[in-house]
Formats: C-alpha cells, sequence, structure tokens
C-alpha cells in the first residue's frame, strides 16, 4: 500500500505463535508487504494495525484461540481488515511454511466468531479415509460439529456437498457446507484442502468416531 507521498506500507499483518514466528519471518523476509509479528508483541502489533489498518490480518492457529487473539480481533470490528488464520498442514505447520510462492490468501482461511472463546474440540486423524461428493479424501481432522479434508477435487466457500464417514465396513452420511478451500500445489499434483460444517450432525456418533479413531 502506497500513502499520498508514495510511501510504501505492509499490506498484511501476521500474528504467530513462538513456536512459527522466526520461521515464518524468514520465509517472508524479502516480502515487504507483509510483517511478521510473534504473539507476545501482540499489543505492538495492534498499535501498528489500528495506526495504519492492513488489508490482511492473519493469525497463527496457536493465537487464535488466546486471549491476545480475542483483543486483536475485537479492536479490528469496525476496521475494513480481512482477518484469517493461517492453515495447518498434516503436521500441524503453517503451509505458508512450505509454499513460498503461495499468496496469503491461498494458505488461510477466514477465521470464525469463535475467536478467544472454546469451541468443539478437533480429534487430528491418521490414514483415514472419507468420501466427499464421490470423491476418496483424506480426513485431517473431525469435531461434532465439522471436519478438514484434502481432496483432488475443487471445493467453492459455502457449497453444499455429501460426506460420507467410513468405519470399517459401516458408512455414515452427513450434509455439510464449505466453510474455506485453500489450493495446495505439490511437485506433480494440485489438491485442495477444506474445511467443512455440518448440517444438523449426529453428534453421538461423530462423538463415537472421533473417541475411538483421533489422536490425542
Amino acid at each position: 500500500m502506497h500513502d499520498t507521498t508514495g510511501t510504501t506500507y505492509p499490506s498484511a499483518f501476521i500474528v504467530a505463535g513462538a513456536a512459527h514466528a522466526a520461521a515464518l519471518r524468514k520465509r517472508l523476509s524479502g516480502d515487504t508487504t507483509v510483517v511478521v509479528f510473534c504473539e507476545s508483541e501482540s499489543l505492538l502489533a495492534l498499535r501498528a494495525i489500528l495506526s495504519r489498518p492492513p488489508k490482511v490480518l492473519a493469525l497463527d492457529a496457536s493465537v487464535v484461540r488466546t486471549a491476545r487473539g480475542a483483543l486483536l480481533v475485537s479492536r479490528l470490528k469496525g476496521h475494513a481488515v480481512d482477518v484469517r488464520v493461517l492453515t495447518n498442514d498434516a503436521d500441524n505447520l503453517p503451509l505458508l511454511l512450505s509454499q513460498p510462492g503461495a499468496a496469503l490468501q491461498t494458505v488461510s482461511q477466514p477465521i470464525d466468531d469463535g475467536c478467544g472463546t472454546r469451541s468443539a474440540r478437533r480429534f487430528p486423524m491418521n490414514n483415514k479415509q472419507v468420501v466427499v461428493d464421490g470423491e476418496r479424501s483424506e480426513l485431517v481432522n473431525l469435531s461434532v460439529t465439522g471436519a478438514q479434508v484434502v481432496l483432488p477435487a475443487r471445493l467453492q466457500p459455502r457449497q453444499s456437498i455429501r460426506f460420507i464417514l467410513l468405519d470399517g465396513t459401516a458408512e455414515v452420511r452427513f450434509r455439510a457446507q464449505v466453510a474455506w478451500s485453500s489450493i495446495e500445489l505439490l511437485a506433480s499434483a494440485v489438491r485442495y484442502r477444506v474445511g467443512l460444517s455440518f448440517t444438523d450432525p449426529d453428534k453421538k456418533i461423530l462423538e463415537i468416531f472421533c473417541n475411538r479413531h483421533g489422536q490425542a
């Protein structure tokens, strides 16, 4: 972004947890349009944001449900800032670290209204398959309200889909809506990481599945 004097200002801020801040700063060291703050610098970040609001504020997933994350989001209400959360890969690392050329919007998702509050617990899954609109997909994590999946087909936010949970020979079918979608560029393929929100889910069945197959 430029002001009337032609001075360039950052158009995006990232607030990351201590585990990822240094790596993100190194990854983005050559990009003058993005500034990375550590979570411990959240008050400094807030002053900078309010002084000259960026177009995008992206929070590390570890920051989203903290008091500091809640403060940042609440203070930005009424400002034209796109507040997002960085999407993690299967190793729980920000996708931004493994995709050097990716635009920030493609490796993050819109933040929900529950920042700073407890939401349904998400259970990481290992080597579990589901079916999304007829496509075999990798189940990344699951809760009683939604799921994160990786699949080869592109899905659009707010798109309604059919979701089949596979448990041995049993199949449990749900309806879901796409909450967010981001593209992942691999060496020889393209895939999509998608967040789903279930429509009228059977929470008892989902709770049993999460407790049986989810990782601690």
